[in-house]
């Protein structure tokens, strides 16, 4: 990425996570969201093709997790491709296309959303039975 490229996607990236007004102050500092918000940015200064993300969300307030949400369906209908570790089921249903669940370190159960959903079930509600399955 040249160096032009570069600044040009940090600005952009300070716009968009809302970060400008706070480049001088030192990250320890900043609240759980802020971090939140400079880790992604961070993440996405060299625009990957791939993005690993753990946990994104957590410590957020209710708003900016929000927006974290839309940001992220905006890179995956752009072509990202996006691995995204979550205990948040509500957040893996909304932007998640394939799921895999690891129960005790090993993937239990892998596949498209429909296929955990259907009949009207919940993420939660599947991921219940599936882990209280490989219990017994």
């Amino acid at each position: 990425m040249s160096k032009k490229d570069r600044n040009e996607r940090i600005e952009y990236l300070l716009d968009r996570f809302e970060l400008r007004g706070h480049g001088k102050k030192q990250f320890r500092t900043l609240s759980g969201g802020l971090k939140r918000r400079v880790m992604l940015a961070r993440a996405m200064v060299h625009d990957p093709d791939l993005l690993i993300l753990d946990e994104p969300t957590a410590g957020v307030d209710v708003e900016l997790r929000h927006d974290l949400w839309r940001f992220l369906q905006e890179l995956n209908k752009d072509g990202k491709t996006i691995l995204l570790t979550s205990h948040y089921l509500e957040e893996v249903e909304l932007l998640c296309n394939r799921i895999a669940i690891i129960n005790k370190g090993k993937i239990v159960a892998i596949g498209d959303k429909s296929e955990f959903t259907e009949g009207g079930h919940t993420l939660e509600k599947r991921y219940l039975e599936i882990t209280r399955n490989h219990e017994k």
